[in-house]
Formats: C-alpha cells, structure tokens, sequence
C-alpha cells in the first residue's frame, strides 16, 4: 500500500515523500489518505519518489492529481532529476490530462480550406471508383474462370449461403409482403372510392407490386440483411488476417469469398422477389375481401384482366442486377477494412447505404429503359 509523507526542514522547504505501491488496488485507500492530510500553501515542495516500490497507470492519476491540487494552492513543485518510469508514467497522464481539457473550438473554414476539403474529398472519391472498377474486373475474372472451370469452386460455400440469404430470408420478406400487400389496397380504395372505381384496386396492386415494389422492397431488405452482412464478416475476416492465410494457403480471396456470396445473392434475390410478389397479392385479396366484400375468386378475375406476363418479367429481369449490386458493395466495403472495430463498422453502414442508393438508382435507370421498349 502507498503512503503519502509530508517533511519540514529547517530552510522551511516541505519534502513531499511518497512510498509503497501506487497501483489500481492502492488508489482508493491512497485517495482517502490524501484527503485527511493538511496540504501546504505556497511553499516550495521537493518530490521524493525513490521509495516507491510499485505503480501503474491509475496510481500516477492519483499522484498526477495530488501535484496539479498543490499546484492550484501556490506551491512551487521540485520533482527528482532522475527521469525513470514514474517520470514517464507522469508525463503519458499529463499529456492525456491536457487533451481532455483542452477547448474544442468549432472551426472556421475560409475559401481557401473549403477547396482543399472539397478537392481532397474528390481525389478520394476517385481511388473509391478506381479501386471498386478493379474490384469488378477482378470478380468478373474470377467468375469466368470459375465457369470454365479453370479455378475449384466450393459447392458447399454457395449451399450454406443460399440458405443464409435466400431460406432464412423467406420470414421477413413474407411479413413484409403481407404488409405491403394490405397498405396498398387500403390506400388505394380510400382514393378510388371518391370516384367509385374500387374495382381498379386490384389492378393498381398487381402492377404496382409486379413491376416496381416487390423487387425493391425486396432488395433493400436484403442489402440491409445480407449486404451488411458480407462486409461485416470479410472486415473482420480481414482483421483477423485470415485473408492473408488464404493467400499464403494458396486460396484465392475473391473466389473463395466473393464468388459464392456473390452467386447466392442472384440466384435467391429473383426467388425472394417472386415470393414477395406473391404473399404481397395475397395480403392485397385478404384486404380487399375484407373492405370490399370481393370474393377470392372475383379478385382472381380481375387481377387476370389487368395484370399481363410482361410485368412479372420486368421486376424479375431487375432482381440479377439487384443482387449483383448488393454482393459486390458489400464484399468490396469489407475488402476495405483496414483497423479496428469502428472502422468495420464503418465500412458495414457503408455497404448498406451505398446498395440502397445503388438499388434505387438501378431501379429509374430500368424504369426508363422499360418504359423506352414498350414493356
């Protein structure tokens, strides 16, 4: 345990002894001793620290501390010349002591900074594109070697994944669905009925669904679901240096990891998507049987009379393009970790928000394109 010691001598400087352990266990009672002792005023003090037998980290806060409080009371401190490890101790406390009371002014930017902020995030910006263009080819590389069968593919890693994105999938997609399903009809006959064609709710519910929301919805549940997922697991992946072990094991990284997701989110998004066109016409039957008296099969008749194959095609033939978005943001975003916890998270809540802004920029891009052909 720590002791602390105050000496007069006949000059009328105060030695300040400190002996014992300074450590996590001795701080309290250290605390405690410090509290009941009378402290000098405006005295010279000499520190005599060779008596101590033992510190740490908190034992030299606690004796940080005891120095600043004499300080504060005019005291002029003499510390020992010898610059051993309490000195050093002392010193990493003081720095990080004068951190957090240091002011945190809000900047002020003048043009001058504003253009270099705005350039510098432009050039990185451009390695972003540069480095995610490679990231493409590379995996464009890796698919067709994979399909020439020039490179080993792991059946099993695309079975496990087809069943984490696409099987697993299959509850919330259906819930959502539902409730899709039962808010569309609900908002839809509201306005109709001002005009007496509750009847063309059906019609709004199928293309609306087929076309346009069944897929999107579909697909920013997945990026959320498994786009996160993919660049959470490879960043950590990456922390670990497992990559690195692949490599040196001869595997390579990209068709090992990215292939098999990648392949998993094509195939399963186009199977979630039919599923969720489906629940979601079925939760629009129930809703309309319930407000509108229309019987099962008088929805089925109608929904036959608008609905044409076409707009099923066109929200399937959107759902590839989704997922391959989705699985090579998320791959890439954890291709990108490089330290640390929070920039894993980083580079995860990157992966979601990059694949939902890239979705919807897709989806008007196809929206166009469709409407150009006549579909």
């Amino acid at each position: 345990m720590g002791a602390v010691n105050f000496i007069s001598d006949e000059s009328g400087e105060v030695i300040l002894q400190l002996s014992g352990k300074w450590s996590l266990l001795s701080a309290k009672d250290l605390q405690e001793e410090i509290r009941t002792l009378p402290l000098p005023r405006q005295k010279t003090i000499r520190v005599r620290w060779n008596h101590i037998t033992g510190a740490d980290v908190t034992g030299s806060w606690v004796l940080h501390s005891l120095l600043q409080h004499l300080s504060h009371r005019g005291n002029h401190l003499v510390l020992p010349l010898d610059q051993g490890p309490m000195y050093q101790l002392l010193q990493l406390v003081d720095t990080y002591a004068s951190k957090e009371k240091s002011p945190q002014t809000s900047p002020h930017y003048s043009l001058t900074d504003m253009l270099f902020h705005l350039g510098k995030r432009f050039v990185t910006y451009k390695e972003n594109i540069s480095k995610a263009t490679n990231f493409l080819g590379f995996v464009i590389h890796n698919l067709i070697q994979t399909f020439r069968r020039a490179q080993p593919f792991s059946w099993t890693s695309l079975a496990y994944h087809l069943e984490q994105v696409g099987l697993r999938a299959m509850p919330i997609v259906g819930l959502l669905g539902v409730l899709i399903g039962v808010v569309l009809v609900y908002q839809s006959v509201d306005q109709l009925r001002r005009f007496g064609a509750e009847v063309f709710t059906v019609d709004l519910l199928g293309i609306s669904v087929t076309r346009e929301i069944g897929v999107l919805i579909t697909s920013i549940l997945v990026a959320g679901r498994s786009g996160s997922a993919f660049a959470a697991q490879i960043g950590l992946m990456r922390l670990n240096q497992e990559i690195d072990a692949l490599d040196v094991m001869g595997l390579r990284p990209v068709a090992t990891l990215v292939i098999p997701r990648v392949l998993a989110l094509i195939i399963s998004l186009p199977l979630l998507t039919l599923f969720a066109n489906f629940v979601a016409l079925g939760g629009g039957a129930a809703m309309c049987g319930i407000i509108l008296d229309m019987p099962f099969s008088a929805f089925m008749h109608q929904l036959n009379l608008s609905l044409d194959i076409k707009h099923l095609w066109v929200g399937l033939i959107k759902a590839p393009f989704f997922a391959l978005a989705i699985g090579l943001i998320g791959c890439f975003e954890g291709f990108q970790v490089q330290r640390g916890a929070e920039d894993l998270g980083r580079h995860t809540t990157k992966a979601v928000v990059e694949s939902i802004f890239l979705v919807i920029c897709l989806d008007a891009l196809f929206s166009v394109f469709f409407s150009k052909i006549g579909m």
